[in-house]
């Protein structure tokens, strides 16, 4: 395992990597990592869908989301949470502040199309229909739960979120090996999707692909006879949440871990 100073080294390594990256290229895997994420948030509420005792649902959830960010990882791609870390390598003045915001400009435009992508597939293909339309309900419920926070609120479990993220994604710095990294990151994810904290590329999904099954005559009819109330589920309140969560996960993974784990262990 890396000690924490050789951590630090990796991470800025990482970033300069990132900052010089061509936006096509950096385009493409974000994209990517967007898909990737995406299908954790399907898997998550494939397997929670038929569970009706609440606490048990979302740990199942937990369990499996946690795949997404593992591809990310492993695979190889770029993912606007994951590289708020890239904060470290501006701290330490080992890239450019520009750098980093065009990377996570182009970051989180690629991670939002992955998204987008993955929600049209998802509806389109009748994945949707599953267990009797169980899965469709879901997936409205849960956007629907999503757009009725309110900013404060929706900010303040962004924070929360990517400092796990954020953690998760440094402690695969640490591990040298594959199996490590797989080990290191699952924790982490698993609480943040326990305790119901918000993921700003998740949202990018669970939100749209809620809208579009609202919009299917027959998942909506299932949803309303489930007792899932519509009235928040609107393309303004998916903004909101969508806005305000990206915020909380800049506060969360550029902010405090990045700047707090810098001071701890800069040069």
């Amino acid at each position: 395992m890396h000690t924490s100073v050789e951590t630090l080294d990796l991470i800025i390594d990482s970033s300069k990597t990132k900052t010089s990256m061509p936006w096509r290229k950096l385009l493409a895997l974000s994209i990517l990592a967007g898909i990737f994420i995406s299908v954790g948030a399907v898997a998550s509420n494939t397997v929670s869908s038929t569970i009706e005792n609440p606490a048990l649902a979302r740990l199942f959830s937990g369990l499996v989301f946690p795949a997404g960010l593992a591809m990310v990882v492993i695979a190889g791609s770029e993912l606007f949470t994951g590289n708020n870390l890239m904060m470290i390598g501006v701290l330490q003045k080992q890239i450019p502040l520009g750098g980093m915001l065009r990377n996570w400009g182009i970051v989180y435009l690629g991670n939002l199309l992955g998204s987008l992508f993955t929600a049209f597939l998802v509806v389109v293909s009748g994945q949707l229909n599953l267990f009797g339309y169980q899965t469709a309900v879901a997936t409205i419920r849960t956007a629907a739960a999503k757009c009725a926070l309110g900013i404060p609120q929706a900010f303040a479990l962004g924070i929360l979120c990517n400092v796990l993220v954020c953690v998760a994604v440094l402690m695969t710095f640490r591990a040298v090996h594959v199996t490590g990294k797989l080990a290191a990151l699952y924790l982490p994810i698993l609480v943040f999707v326990l305790c119901g904290f918000e993921h700003s590329v998740a949202n990018m999904y669970f939100i749209p692909a809620g809208l579009m099954a609202a919009a299917d005559p027959g998942y909506a009819q299932a949803a309303l006879a489930s007792g899932v109330s519509f009235d928040s589920l609107t393309l303004m309140n998916g903004l909101k949440n969508l806005i305000s969560v990206s915020l909380g996960n800049l506060a969360g993974g550029a902010g405090l871990v990045s700047c707090l784990y810098w001071y701890s262990y800069r040069r």
